[in-house]
């Protein structure tokens, strides 16, 4: 999440490209990352895909209550 009025500065990408070399720093087998938007955060969306991000699978949900 980046606050409103932080929007538009760059943080998405800075806290993106933190959030990659975390995950190359592991000693994990890991070759990928995947995240979740809301269909209708189209702002988000936009920022993951000029990111790279392309659909991958469908993820479904239900509450504990």
């Amino acid at each position: 999440f980046v606050h409103e009025s932080a929007r538009g500065t760059g943080l998405a990408d800075d806290l993106l490209e933190a959030a990659y070399e975390c995950a190359r720093d592991q000693d994990l087998p890991v070759d990928r990352i995947a995240l979740d938007v809301g269909m209708k955060n189209e702002r988000a969306a936009s920022v993951y895909q000029r990111e790279g991000f392309e659909p991958w699978g469908e993820l479904v949900a239900r509450g504990l209550g």
